[in-house]
């Protein structure tokens, strides 16, 4: 029995204070990030294969482009708003652990495809899966911190998401260059061709965190809610009261999202074609670009944006990703630059930049907007980025090329996007940002009410 008047802690105090730990909150991010960069990884999966997948099932370039885009595209833009409402209303780990489930499974029926409409139905399948994972992560991250530190975990789940294509590319590449070399795929009677071993072999490096996720990972509690699981008929108005500071995020994010996922689809075919380069050296060159990128990107935005909430607001923080926006338009050119080196160079600079302004513009997000909406919130984002980033940017992009001269254009087709697309997000920060809340607390936007009447 303890002294009289000593006070002794009982287990779920303990929890409790363990849990508010500055280190297990950095732990519970970094799962977090693992499980956005797995989401990203496993939709980039077809990246760099694709160009043996075209050959081996002889498909045409909007094939490619619609494997890659609209394939994916429907069911994140289906499943966005609708998980959005769920992950509000449910528990986030149960949501998130059953999508990376759902994309294993997806990414093994994709090895195993012989045709183009079997490999639709499974990248369908992918993309059903993916909603579910970014939106947890990202909405966990939110709840982890407070506003004054969002901006700083943003970025890490942001560089989590951004460090999944680099891993595919380099792993894609690699693996298909070592089946196509090895002396067992010459003697033995494989059923699968070399780019669908090695999507096999890429889909079960998912599953070591699949088992952190569902062994480590915890739901932190909900911040800033004031009424916990509102109706549904309610959010949607109390959403549209943020249209001023929603809507112009959503817009810029969308344009960046046109010039990433043409980088995306496309980066690989354009140093294929234009460079003459093997699979394995594209693989390592896109994964630098991609890698640095998803590194540097981030590390400036978020920062930012946690400086700017204690200098000026986020109506300042509007100001800068404008300046940034203008200076990344020129890198988006590097299609045409005659030499890969250089081009792969001006690459990585054109997406450190695009990931820094797309990190700084979700944490503005999520400083914004309410957590009763953040979840809707960044559903309704998914769309938007499955739309842009997954459906119009790959044809965008070689519907340009046919219409230039076919499909040796690809790379004027690619630089035209890419900086057209930058500069519209500059405008839309730069005609937008009296609109959001400066450091006088007076001009902060007013939490929204859910009362029923």
């Amino acid at each position: 029995m303890a002294p009289r008047g000593i006070a002794v802690p009982n287990n779920a105090s303990l929890t409790a204070a363990a849990h508010s730990s500055p280190v297990y909150r950095v732990f519970q991010l970094l799962l977090l990030a693992a499980a956005a960069s797995t989401a990203n990884y496993i939709r980039t999966t077809l990246g760099p294969l694709q160009e043996a997948m075209r050959v081996s099932l002889s498909l045409s370039d909007n094939h490619v482009a619609i494997l890659q885009g609209l394939a994916v595209a429907l069911p994140l833009a289906l499943g966005g708003i609708p998980i959005g409402l769920l992950a509000d209303r449910i528990s986030r780990k149960v949501l998130l652990v059953t999508s990376l489930c759902f994309a294993l499974i997806a990414s093994i029926l994709s090895s195993f495809a012989g045709s183009f409409g079997f490999l639709l139905f499974a990248r369908f399948l992918t993309g059903l899966s993916l909603p579910g994972m970014y939106i947890c992560a990202y909405a966990m991250a939110g709840d982890l911190f407070g506003p004054e530190h969002r901006g700083r975990a943003t970025t890490v789940v942001a560089i989590g998401e951004i460090g999944g294509p680099p891993a595919a590319f380099a792993l894609g590449g690699a693996l298909l260059v070592m089946l196509a070399s090895s002396p067992w795929m010459k003697f033995a009677d494989w059923p699968l061709p070399d780019w669908g071993w090695s999507l096999l072999w890429m889909g079960g490096a998912t599953l070591p965190v699949l088992l952190l996720l569902l062994l480590l990972l915890h739901e932190p509690p909900r911040r800033e809610v004031a009424v916990e699981k509102p109706p549904v008929r309610v959010v949607w108005r109390e959403l549209w009261k943020y249209r001023a500071v929603a809507m112009p995020l959503q817009l810029a994010r969308a344009t960046l999202f046109i010039a990433d996922g043409a980088v995306y689809v496309w980066g690989a075919p354009l140093f294929s074609r234009k460079f003459h380069m093997a699979p394995d050296r594209i693989g390592a060159v896109l994964g630098l670009a991609l890698l640095a990128g998803g590194l540097f990107g981030p590390a400036l935005g978020g920062p930012l944006v946690d400086f700017c909430q204690r200098r000026g607001g986020p109506r300042r923080t509007m100001v800068i990703l404008t300046v940034i926006a203008a200076l990344s338009s020129p890198f988006g050119l590097f299609p045409l630059l005659p030499d890969s080196t250089w081009a792969a160079v001006a690459l990585a600079a054109f997406l450190t930049l695009g990931y820094s302004i797309a990190a700084a513009a979700l944490a503005l997000t999520l400083i914004v907007i309410p957590g009763e909406l953040r979840g809707l919130n960044i559903g309704i984002s998914l769309m938007v980025g499955a739309l842009f980033f997954v459906g119009l940017a790959p044809l965008a992009v070689s519907g340009l090329s046919v219409a230039l001269g076919g499909e040796m254009m690809i790379g004027n087709a690619l630089a035209i996007v890419c900086a057209v697309a930058v500069l519209l997000s500059s405008a839309v920060f730069a005609s937008t940002a009296r609109y959001f809340p400066g450091a006088d607390p007076t001009t902060a936007i007013k939490s929204p009410d859910f009362s029923l009447h």
